[in-house]
């Protein structure tokens, strides 16, 4: 692992897609927005794994209603 002059590691001022957090990142802000995120990621894989089995059952969201 690559060591910083100011000694912090470089991989965790890496995020997982490449692109470098500034020096004030807020993990807790991110874990916060990221548990929630996941729940998101998961509910849609789920719909895309039904419909790529030919489940063609697939429900309209009533969130979008107002569109």
């Amino acid at each position: 692992m690559e060591r910083r002059e100011d000694g912090r590691d470089w991989a965790y001022r890496v995020d997982p897609y490449g692109f470098e957090r500034p020096d004030d990142f807020d993990y807790a802000s991110y874990e916060a927005f990221f548990s929630r995120y996941l729940v998101v990621l998961t509910r849609r894989a789920i719909k895309w794994s039904k419909l790529l089995k030919g489940n063609n059952s697939i429900q309209k969201s009533l969130k979008d209603e107002n569109w």
